[in-house]
């Protein structure tokens, strides 16, 4: 209601139109029963004119009524529901740092994807619902005055209907909630398997993943049915009721008539307005269903928009806004005192006390899980502390205006997110007035000037969301640039050049170097590169401080700090990584070709789906048009009980006529139940096939779809256009057979009582073919964009839920929320256009029902006074007047549902032919064990519509059980050698050979069964850590679970947490540091029990020695292992070094060798060991920790 009385003009011009469409109707029948009784009667012609022209008055009031009501509400429904959407975009950027039990940002953005459509298609038929109301309580003023009797008749039915609605509400409610959980269930599971991609292609988990998704559609299909059990209930018994009422008036009225206490006319205008209840009641039987999962999703989408985040906590506290500076305006120190924080029960820091001093550098370090990035997530007020005090220029920083806190604190995250946009818009994404000289000169800083230039269109190139076809050294550059464009006075780098290479990461550091003057700066550290740039070095270990210092003064008395950076003695040769030379964890798999998924280009069409399930949708055609039939029998029978009982004053034949019509309307509730049941079992069949269709193509799509696609669109074209259809099949497509068969009956029913009579009608049908020839031109089109438009709008939802952090730390959310409204805006307002021609066609389709009711009218008294018809035909042609007007009046709030269910098709049936761009062969080669001899002979690779080839002829031979460090500089083309190996990517030239069988001839997911991957940036699916690791093997048990964990050195970290190996992983990872990531995903490959391992930066955030040991050869003689890496230290200790340098092999050798060659890697090893010990920036001495 608080949304509503925000646009009260709209309103009340709706209720108004509503409340004048009502009165017409209820004017229309009494004008009709003084004709009628005045012709039986032979008065006065002229106030039969009078009244002739009072029934045109009345049309036209009506026809301007439902124009106008048709606008005002489809208007006011458009815009409360872009206001909602817009909330909730707020919302999902509000829950980024969220407290414990609040939605994420991901559950915020999947009810504004499922739960918003049920809310607005209630609202939607509010303004008609009044309009009904209205009806009604004119019809029952009315009814009173002309007989209190029948009267009587119609307050039954009223409370019947009353009691029967309520009750429905009480049952379905709860049944309701349910459906829209599973519904955001299953949007959540897509999206995560969206988002999933690569890990799941990685571990040929595509049919695994595919079976979760129809399972959770099962589960939806389950809820559905539940649904439909219930309203199976109440629906036939609200439709029946109105109809017994009618059967009721035909039995007292007729016997009023017989002895003479009623008049013919009073008769029809009493069941004129029986049978104007229908629509209303037909509308009452669907909003019980429609009503219902509304109010669910109201409840679910208002937890959202009521939940607070930590920007409202400042203003609900009273706490002043104050700006980040200070009185001379140089840079402002940085205090943490006594700072307590856990998260999800887990304490993270324990009374942590730190004094960075303004322009001072610091350093901190320590072993995963230490606290070092929740230290900068306090900082900005991502997360606030439970305890202590965090001050910035002497402030605390819950007393500051936290945007300008965000802009004065510039945070450089571990998880580094690239928009889909221009480059220049990702690097200027926090200043978006920079000038083109300021992005140049902060990509020049982050050293990211040179590759983005070489771009297609340079800083104007668009990239993909996520940045896909950026390596993550270049995703990180462009994220450090997007920071020092915003030219903060404290600057916070978490691990910031971890995935570029050291030559590069020292002219990165050179700069930086640079840019700390006059900023006070926190280094997260991990590489020894990066603390040479600190003035001071701070240890942390279990949430406290434990030590500070230099470099060598650390290495002197800190054993948790010489843990972590003690030189290395690596001369390489001989090493295995420890997934080369463990045990299997699982039972060794046999040869195996798994069923292949099921062909995923089969065209989807209503042909095709009716062919399938011709038998179903048969028998409820059947049921269908036995109700349509059923619906004809009380004109008919009225016909019969006027001229047969009423004329000849026979109750027998009244009498007669109501017990059969009693009987049609039983035999007709036990139809509907029964139909109602078969049509929800059909459609929801129906649906699960449709739904299988699109994830079994969603699985089968390459990893390069998923890289150029915005995942927003690819979830509404799985997840929305679904329900489109679903909804429609549901609700929709059962009353639309009904209304177009009651048309079809009508008219064969008029012919037949009186063919010259019915002549009179047809006139009226070639103007409404044209009228409906031209409103679908014009409809289909904008519908088909307003598809495109919400596809848009949900894409922009989706990329901003997955990166909500980053656009708080940007300050974006304001500019942000303005594009959201906009393209919000551009979806109403095409909608709006839709609406309005269709609030012009169905009241022009009323009006010409209505003057042919007229023409019937006059035509019929003309007759009756000629001896020609009889009275009984002429009411009996009215009533079926009335029955057309019900089904035009359910076509109209139909059609549109039809439209975007079939534009939804439309656009699912494209989906479907994505063309699927690495396929298994017809008869693949069966994959048990691999040796893993590995062979890639000239091997090319460009992304489509690119003509740079990132890999530009290689050739390299990797032999069974060797390990093979890759390293190169960022962008050589390392991670793309990789996918390509597991087959990720397909080849654009050469050839890949895995023990001797090019991987083109393997199954593809059989053949990824047998290779362990771990990404730059692992992702995991919400469950438990178990979950996590046991993703990668079927049926793997606790202890090997155990184990895999023990093997990469995660078991200490896992037995830290809250419940241990049941402690909750929230989907992404996004709970956990990605240095704990990183080791999980080591242990989810450990447990594969892969025959080839492909280590892609794999160990990047990791602090050295968890690093080395987790990814570092050390023995054995069995797996084959692909290391990408800019870590020389683990580099050298593989048995071969490979070089890559702008797409080919530069240099191969082993560590030694390559370094007696004095060439690139040589050089990178010597940036990487040049001098351990620290170089201050500025020779200020630091302050110790507190």
């Amino acid at each position: 209601m608080t949304l509503c009385a925000r646009h009260r003009g709209l309103c009340v011009t709706a209720t108004v139109a509503a409340a004048l469409g009502g009165l017409a109707a209820t004017a229309a029948p009494l004008l009709q029963r003084w004709l009628i009784d005045a012709a039986l009667a032979g008065r006065d012609g002229t106030l039969r004119n009078l009244c002739f022209a009072g029934l045109l008055g009345t049309v036209g009031v009506a026809f301007g009524g439902s124009v106008w009501r048709r606008r005002a509400a489809q208007e006011l429904s458009l815009r409360i529901e872009h206001e909602l959407r817009t909330e909730l975009f707020a919302a999902v950027l509000r829950s980024g740092p969220r407290h414990e039990g609040l939605p994420t940002p991901r559950q915020a953005a999947t009810r504004a994807v499922a739960d918003l459509p049920p809310i607005t298609s209630l609202l939607g038929m509010g303004p008609l619902l009044l309009g009904n109301l209205v009806l009604v309580v004119g019809m029952s003023v009315a009814m009173l005055v002309l007989s209190p009797g029948l009267t009587a008749v119609a307050a039954g039915l009223g409370l019947g209907l009353w009691a029967v609605s309520r009750r429905a509400r009480d049952r379905i409610l709860p049944a309701a909630t349910q459906v829209q959980r599973r519904v955001a269930e299953l949007v959540s599971a897509v999206r995560s398997v969206i988002a999933g991609a690569r890990v799941v292609k990685s571990f040929g988990r595509e049919a695994e993943q595919q079976e979760r998704l129809v399972e959770a559609a099962r589960r939806l299909q389950a809820a559905q049915l539940d649904r439909a059990r219930l309203t199976s209930r109440f629906e036939p018994t609200l439709q029946a009721l109105p109809t017994l009422g009618q059967l009721a008036l035909l039995a007292l009225g007729g016997w009023l008539a017989v002895h003479q206490r009623l008049s013919v006319g009073t008769y029809l205008a009493f069941a004129s307005y029986l049978g104007q209840l229908i629509a209303p009641v037909r509308m009452m039987s669907r909003l019980v269903s429609v009503g219902q999962q509304a109010r669910a999703g109201a409840i679910r989408v208002f937890q959202v928009l009521d939940a607070g985040g930590l920007d409202d906590a400042v203003t609900s506290a009273g706490s002043v806004a104050r700006p980040v500076r200070t009185p001379d305006g140089g840079p402002p120190g940085v205090r943490f005192t006594a700072v307590a924080f856990a998260h999800g029960g887990t304490p993270v820091l324990r009374h942590f006390s730190l004094n960075v001093a303004a322009g001072e550098t610091v350093a901190l370090v320590g072993p995963p899980g230490a606290g070092k990035s929740t230290v900068a997530r306090l900082l900005v007020r991502l997360h606030d502390v439970q305890e202590g005090r965090v001050l910035v220029g002497g402030r605390d920083v819950r007393e500051l205006d936290v945007r300008a806190l965000r802009s004065a604190v510039g945070l450089v995250p571990e998880d580094h997110v690239v928009f889909a946009d221009t480059v220049r818009a990702n690097i200027s994404y926090s200043r978006p007035g920079a000038t083109d000289e300021e992005v140049r000169a902060a990509a020049r800083a982050a050293r990211a000037d040179e590759f983005v230039r070489a771009l297609p269109q340079g800083y104007d190139t668009v990239l993909g969301e996520r940045g896909g076809s950026l390596s993550g050294g270049q995703r990180q550059r462009l994220g450090l640039a997007r920071v020092l464009c915003g030219n903060p006075s404290v600057l916070v780098l978490d691990d910031a050049t971890s995935a570029v290479d050291p030559a590069l990461e020292a002219e990165v550091n050179d700069a930086l170097r640079r840019e700390f003057a006059g900023r006070t700066v926190i280094l997260i550290a991990r590489r020894r590169a990066t603390i040479r740039l600190a003035d001071r070095i701070v240890v942390l270990e279990e949430g406290r401080v434990r030590d500070s210092g230099t470099h060598e003064e650390l290495l002197g008395r800190c054993g948790v700090y010489r843990r972590l950076f003690a030189p290395d003695s690596a001369t390489g040769g001989g090493a295995r990584s420890p997934c080369a030379e463990e045990p299997a964890l699982a039972p060794p798999a046999p040869a195996m070709t798994p069923a292949p998924l099921p062909r995923a280009t089969e065209q989807l069409g209503f042909l095709g789906l009716l062919r399938r399930y011709r038998g179903p949708l048969a028998a409820c055609a059947a049921l269908v048009a036995t109700d349509a039939v059923a619906g004809l029998g009380v004109p008919l029978l009225v016909r019969r009980a006027i001229d047969g009982g009423v004329r000849h004053m026979d109750f027998g034949a009244v009498a007669a006529a109501t017990l059969f019509g009693l009987g049609i309307v039983l035999a007709d509730w036990a139809v509907n139940v029964v139909q109602v049941r078969l049509a929800a079992t059909t459609g929801e069949r129906l649906m699960l096939d449709i739904r299988t269709r699109l994830y079994r193509h969603l699985q089968a799509l390459g990893l390069d779809y998923y890289e150029r696609e915005a995942a927003g669109a690819t979830l509404s074209r799985v997840t929305t256009e679904p329900d489109l259809l679903a909804g429609f099949l549901q609700t929709g497509l059962v009353s639309v057979t009904v209304s177009a068969l009651t048309v079809l009956g009508v008219g064969g029913s008029l012919l037949i009582i009186d063919a010259e009579l019915a002549w009179v009608v047809l006139p009226a049908f070639p103007l409404l073919v044209a009228a409906t020839i031209v409103f679908r031109r014009r409809i289909v089109p904008l519908h088909r964009r307003s598809r495109q438009d919400l596809t848009a709008v949900n894409a922009y939802l989706e990329e901003n839920a997955a990166g909500a952090e980053a656009v708080l730390l940007a300050g974006r959310e304001e500019v942000n929320t303005r594009r959201f409204t906009e393209l919000s805006a551009v979806f109403r307002h095409g909608r709006a256009r839709a609406q309005r021609l269709v609030a012009l066609y169905f009241p022009l389709v009323q009006l010409v029902t209505d003057l042919a009711a007229i023409v019937i009218l006059a035509t019929g008294l003309h007759r009756m006074a000629a001896g020609t018809l009889s009275t009984g035909v002429l009411v009996a042609f009215l009533l079926f007047l009335n029955l057309l007007f019900s089904p035009v009046q359910q076509l109209s709030q139909l059609f549109d549902s039809y439209q975007q269910a079939a534009v939804g098709m439309r656009r699912m049936r494209d989906f479907l032919g994505t063309p699927v761009s690495v396929r298994s062969p017809a008869r693949p080669v069966p994959v048990g064990r691999l040796r893993g001899d590995i062979v890639l002979d000239d091997v090319r690779f460009a992304f489509p519509g690119t003509a740079t080839e990132v890999l530009a002829g290689v050739t390299l031979r990797i032999t069974a059980g060797e390990t093979v460090a890759v390293v190169g500089a960022s962008g050589a083309g390392k991670s793309t050698l990789v996918k390509l190996i597991a087959r990720l990517y397909e080849v654009t030239g050469g050839r890949i050979l895995v023990d001797g069988v090019d991987v083109r001839s393997y199954d593809v997911s059989a053949y990824r069964r047998r290779l362990g991957s771990v990404p730059q940036e692992p992702y995991f699916f919400e469950g438990s850590v178990r979950d996590a690791i046991g993703f990668a093997a079927d049926g793997a048990t606790q202890r090997a679970v155990e184990r895999a964990a023990e093997a990469v050195g995660l078991d200490a970290v896992i037995a830290a947490l809250p419940g241990g190996y049941a402690h909750r992983v929230e989907e992404g990872g996004t709970n956990l540091s990605l240095s704990r990531r990183q080791l999980l995903a080591l242990a989810r490959a450990r447990l594969a029990d892969p025959d080839i391992l492909l280590l892609d930066e794999a160990t990047s955030a990791s602090d050295a020695k968890a690093g080395l040991g987790g990814a570092a050869p050390d023995g054995g003689t069995r797996r084959t292992t692909v290391i990408v890496t800019h870590r020389p230290a683990v580099a050298a200790r593989a048995d071969r070094i490979v070089v890559l340098d702008r797409g080919v092999v530069a240099e191969d050798g082993t560590h030694q060798e390559l370094l007696a060659r004095d060439g690139l890697y040589a050089a990178m090893w010597r940036v990487d060991r040049t001098s351990p010990g620290i170089a201050p920036v500025s020779g200020r001495g630091g302050t110790s920790a507190e």
